[in-house]
């Protein structure tokens, strides 16, 4: 070994050294020869020893051991002095190799060797062992056994150090200052980790100058200085020595890395923050924004400066994460999410931020004023899909009775009532205030007055009547009063009460205070129709001339109607010359539907027996309008009129006309009838004949066309003076025999008789005992016919179908297109679209007369449309649109129909310019709905700007369909996601789910599903990059 040492036992008295002496002389005599005997096994086991010695040296500590343990086995002297150290060896060789025995073995030595000039040596090693293993209270217990003054002098620090670090980790804080205070100082390498805690410990006491004096000088250090500096810029900041940090922090921020650099940045930033100064607070803030797992408050000052620096949209994506905790932060920050909107002029958002504000009660005065504003909004924008207007200002009203702001909050639930859709609310709420002052009467009456157009404008005329009625509860404008009467009399002419209607529409045009002179021209023109409804013609023309009378009649298609009805009264009162006044007129108006005034005014000169002027305006009919429903008719009407003039070869070309261009007419039976006829006057007997033959054969169960080519066919034998051709022609056809059949003939017409009197009921089963006995019969289609119609004017709808199913499953026929008719019109109400579609079809097929071709193809559109089979549909819209004087509101469903169709095929370009028609054009549900899809076209294309107005669009639109609100606050909500705005987006898929009144529609279900889809966007978390903590190295240098 180095440095070899002895055992002392003790200091003893010269006079004791001297009896040893004497006493060792005396047996070393004696002993001589023994102790050579000894000497060579002693030198055995020293060695031993030696080589143990040498092992632990060399930090072989395993074989060290064994040869320690050999030595120890071997000696018999407990107190020699090798063996001493060998059990001192031993203890440390299984210290170093962390053996399970070692802190035995050391313990037991200094236990029986209490004297020895190792103990405390072994507390040291004992005390570091456990340092190292971080049992703390263990290290404390051995090294609390030494002071200082009992170790080797580069012993001491460590010892100060590892014991003070001990209690510090015990949280002995006391005592671990204390000894961290006596070497911090020092030279050591364990002084600037003893600064640094002692100054760690002054800084949690809040001894902060103490602290920074300590920090100040580990600044230098490379292990501390990262820790020193955030630790100085935390001082100065929790001194509020705000302007400090400003000039400390950025000069140290390119020497520091990990989450030292990030809490420096949130510490400038934070006393940006303080002082005022928000553009230098965001870069530092944004950099430890950006980089870590932020707090609600941390993102609220990032938030908050961004507002203060008018960063308005970075403000409102950082606001709006801090709200998904309700609480008194989330209140203030929805306050100012709503400033935020405020300042971009969007005034819907901030609405919505300011609801949000104003449910939550944390901060009083916040939640009063975001209540305001919420209220004020509403009723500024325009914007209430489901009256929030109202129901705020009134809460406004209840929770504030003493605001300042009372009176003027007053102001905008006047308006709101008088600009409200929702009628019913407004009228409820109305009626809660007891003491009405003038302007909420005026309200009142305003509001029923809305209320009643709306109803008529659904069709829903009995509620109507009954809104026009509470008109009148508060008279207070004469001209409302008025125009509710107006009304009145119009919702009882749609309910066809002709005589209620009447005395209505009397009622207000005798009214002085009549509202507008176009108003009573229009009560004028409607009670002239509801006389000519009821067969009046006298009363009827005396109103639609007293209409031509008013003043400025600046509407021309109803100018140009009127006539066409007087003429049409003259026409049915047989008073031709007044009738061909009329019709004349309104032809001389110009107007480009004059077809049906040529039509009637051809018919009216016919009755004068003035056939080249009947010729001449059906011709012009025929040649100027080739899309007119009167074309058929007026084709036939020109081939009768040149009969009735004798020029036969003109009239045979216009019958043959009518044959080649409608095939399917009805009239083409007539027509080659006609034709029959004409070959007869000319005396071409052989082509007379073998058309009417060819009639004949083809109609053999048509009684009617039967009977006319068999009068013929006889005229024609008797002009050939070949009669025995007729009992031939007898055999050949049933309806050519006149002389037999009597039963049957008695019974047709016992079964017709009541039925011509329209005793349906009492003809009934007459009819049904011919259908018994004649199941073949002449009439058989005829009475199936008339026996439908019996169960069809009896309400035994079921069986009336079933014979007009039968009667169409024959032939076409004089009744076919009436059973097809009824049959589509059973189908529709029953919601059969398939069949109704079918025999609208069929009665387009086979129909002549313009109004019932017209409703065939207006059905056959509904009934597509109503099967979404949106090519048919749109094929049909167009056929209905083609007619140039449609009603409004059947104008209104074939554009909507032509739109939505369109829309459903992915035609946007035709599908627009038709949903803009019905929106600009009718207020019922049809507009809700095309601004919707109109919208959602927008959508599609990603025009989000323009699908965001649409959608505004359908909030005002009036009155309001709950539906289609609903169904456009979710597609902006969409459009919000697309612009990442998802405050808003939550926000109204919110208003959507809190007041929709309808659970059961699938609306609620949808917007659930929307919501959960939107707060999964929203509640991803944030990605940041881990960084890691600054690691104090402590650079030990330990003695063995």
């Amino acid at each position: 070994m180095k440095n070899r040492e002895i055992l002392y036992f003790g200091c003893e008295s010269f006079l004791k050294k001297v009896k040893i002496i004497l006493l060792f002389l005396f047996f070393f005599s004696f002993s001589l020869f023994s102790f050579a005997q000894l000497t060579q096994k002693h030198n055995n086991i020293l060695q031993i020893f030696l080589e143990a010695e040498e092992l632990f040296e060399k930090k072989q500590y395993a074989n060290s051991r064994i040869r320690f343990r050999e030595f120890i086995n071997q000696s018999k002297e407990l107190n020699d002095l090798y063996l001493v150290k060998a059990y001192y060896f031993e203890g440390l060789s299984a210290l170093e190799l962390y053996h399970n025995d070692a802190i035995n073995l050391l313990e037991d030595f200094n236990s029986n060797y209490p004297e020895n000039i190792y103990k405390f040596d072994v507390y040291f090693k004992l005390g570091r062992f456990y340092y190292h293993k971080k049992e703390y209270a263990t290290c404390i217990k051995w090294l609390s056994k030494l002071n200082k003054f009992q170790l080797k002098e580069n012993q001491k620090e460590e010892f100060i150090f590892k014991l003070a670090y001990s209690y510090f980790q015990e949280n002995k804080i006391k005592e671990a200052k204390s000894l961290f205070y006596e070497i911090k100082d020092g030279a050591s390498s364990y002084a600037m980790p003893s600064l640094y805690y002692y100054s760690h410990i002054a800084y949690d006491e809040k001894n902060y100058q103490s602290a920074l004096d300590g920090f100040e000088k580990l600044v230098n250090d490379v292990s501390f200085a990262q820790i020193a500096k955030n630790y100085i810029i935390q001082i100065y900041y929790r001194l509020g020595k705000y302007q400090d940090v400003i000039n400390y922090g950025p000069k140290y921020l390119d020497s520091v890395t990990g989450s030292t650099l990030l809490e420096m940045n949130h510490l400038i930033g934070d006393a940006y923050f303080i002082l005022g100064k928000y553009d230098e607070a965001i870069p530092y803030l944004e950099n430890y924004n950006f980089n870590i797992k932020t707090k609600r408050q941390d993102d609220y000052e990032l938030a908050y400066s961004y507002m203060k620096s008018n960063f308005f949209e970075k403000a409102i994506l950082l606001f709006d994460k801090i709200t998904r905790t309700k609480d008194s932060l989330a209140q203030i920050v929805y306050y100012h999410i709503g400033e935020c909107y405020m300042k971009q002029n969007v005034f819907e958002n901030a609405r919505s931020a300011f609801e949000q504000a104003s449910v939550l009660s944390y901060n009083a005065k916040i939640q009063e004023d975001a209540l305001y504003q919420y209220a004020v909004l509403s009723y500024k924008i325009g914007l209430n899909p489901y009256d929030e207007a109202i129901e705020a200002l009134e809460l406004y009203l209840e929770k504030y009775p003493n605001s300042d702001r009372k009176n003027e909050v007053y102001d905008y639930l006047i308006n709101v009532y008088t600009s409200t859709s929702n009628y019913d609310l407004a009228l409820k709420s109305l009626e809660k205030i007891k003491d009405k002052n003038f302007r909420l009467k005026v309200a009142y009456q305003i509001i029923a007055f809305n209320q009643g157009i709306t109803y008529f404008q659904k069709a829903q005329y009995e509620l109507a009547i009954k809104s026009f009625e509470k008109v009148h509860t508060f008279s207070i404008n004469e001209q409302v009063s008025d125009e509710a009467d107006y009304w009145t009399a119009e919702s009882y002419h749609q309910q066809k009460k002709y005589d209620k209607a009447i005395s209505s529409f009397k009622k207000y045009i005798q009214s002085p205070g009549t509202s507008t002179l176009q108003r009573r021209k229009d009560a004028i023109y409607s009670l002239a129709y509801c006389y000519l409804s009821k067969g009046n013609f006298v009363d009827a023309i005396e109103n639609f001339r007293f209409y031509l009378q008013q003043d400025e009649l600046t509407d021309i298609t109803q100018k140009a109607d009127v006539l066409v009805r007087l003429g049409d009264c003259y026409y049915a009162s047989k008073q031709n010359e007044l009738a061909i006044k009329y019709y004349q007129e309104c032809l001389d108006l110009d107007f480009k539907n004059q077809d049906q005034a040529l039509f009637y005014l051809a018919k009216t000169y016919g009755y004068k027996s003035e056939m080249d002027l009947k010729i001449k305006n059906l011709l012009d009919l025929i040649n100027n309008f080739q899309k007119s429903r009167f074309m058929i008719l007026a084709i036939y009407e020109v081939g009768l009129s040149y009969r009735f003039k004798n020029e036969e070869d003109k009239a045979k070309k216009y019958f043959e006309q009518l044959i080649k261009d409608y095939p399917q007419s009805p009239l083409v039976k007539e027509a080659e009838i006609e034709i029959a006829d004409v070959y007869f006057k000319t005396k071409n007997y052989e082509l007379s004949e073998k058309t009417y033959k060819k009639i004949l054969n083809e109609n053999s169960n048509n009684k009617s066309i039967c009977n006319k080519a068999v009068k013929g066919i006889v005229e024609i034998y008797k002009q050939q003076h070949t009669p025995e051709k007729v009992e031939d022609l007898i055999k050949l056809y049933s309806c050519a025999n006149l002389s037999v059949d009597e039963q049957e003939e008695i019974y047709y017409n016992s079964a017709i008789e009541p039925y011509l009197d329209s005793s349906y009921a009492e003809s009934i089963p007459e009819l049904e005992k011919y259908i018994k006995k004649f199941v073949n019969g002449k009439y058989t289609i005829e009475i199936k016919s008339y026996l439908a119609n019996s169960y069809f004017h009896t309400k035994q709808e079921e069986k009336a179908i079933q014979l007009y199913e039968d009667i169409l499953s024959n032939s076409l026929n004089d009744f076919s297109e009436l059973s097809a008719v009824r049959c589509s019109k059973y189908y529709y109400s029953k919601n059969n679209y398939q069949e109704a579609v079918k025999k609208y079809i069929l009665v387009e097929k086979i129909s002549s007369k313009p109004d019932v071709l017209y409703h065939a193809k207006l059905g056959a559109m509904r009934c597509y449309t109503l099967m979404e089979k949106w090519q048919e549909a749109l094929d049909y819209s167009k056929k209905i649109l083609f007619y140039t004087q449609l009603p409004t509101s059947i104008r209104v469903e074939a554009e909507f129909a032509k739109g939505k169709s369109a829309f459903q095929l992915g035609v946007f370009e035709n599908a627009q310019p038709s949903l803009e028609w019905v929106k600009s054009n009718t207020t019922m549900a049809f507009a809700s709905e095309s601004s919707y899809l109109l919208a959602s076209i927008y959508f599609q294309i990603k025009d989000f700007s323009k699908c965001d107005t649409e959608i505004k669009s359908l909030m005002k639109l009036k009155p309001s369909y709950d539906f289609w609100i609903a169904k456009g606050l979710m597609l902006q909500a969409k459009c919000y996601v697309q612009k990442k705005d998802y405050f808003q987006a939550e926000y109204t898929v919110k208003s959507v789910v809190d007041h929709y009144p309808n659970k059961d529609d699938g609306i609620l279900s949808e917007a659930n599903h929307l919501w959960d889809e939107i707060m999964q966007i929203k509640n991803k978390g944030k990605t940041v990059n881990e960084v890691s903590s600054p690691v104090i190295e402590i650079k030990e240098n330990e003695k063995k």
